[in-house]
């Protein structure tokens, strides 16, 4: 069957952009747990925690809380960066993709 959904355009646009980006969310979240073996579990976890708590914000519809988690994981890959512990095109890399996030938000 045909199902016909009424909705405003601020709607429509979230209908349109948020899973977009909760796939850019996941592949982000992957790229991060691939660093495992560079930066270790703990780092990865606490980032891709982060991550999860984005996507779940972005499932309710709360972009602030969202941005603000994202933003927290752009603060973790800085502090891995400054410790040495990632290199920074890499951390660039993730960082830019997470501010496109936010910009989509």
């Amino acid at each position: 069957g045909v199902c016909v959904v009424s909705m405003t355009a601020a709607q429509s646009l979230t209908a349109t952009f948020e899973p977009r980006l909760a796939n850019t969310i996941a592949a982000v979240s992957a790229q991060v747990a691939a660093l495992a073996p560079v930066i270790g579990n703990g780092p990865v976890t606490s980032v891709n925690g982060k991550l999860s708590n984005a996507q779940a914000s972005m499932a309710r519809g709360n972009r602030n809380a969202a941005a603000n988690q994202l933003n927290a994981a752009i603060n973790e890959i800085t502090a891995l960066i400054r410790s040495r512990r990632l290199d920074p095109a890499t951390g660039a890399a993730l960082m830019a993709a997470l501010q496109q996030i936010i910009a989509g938000l």
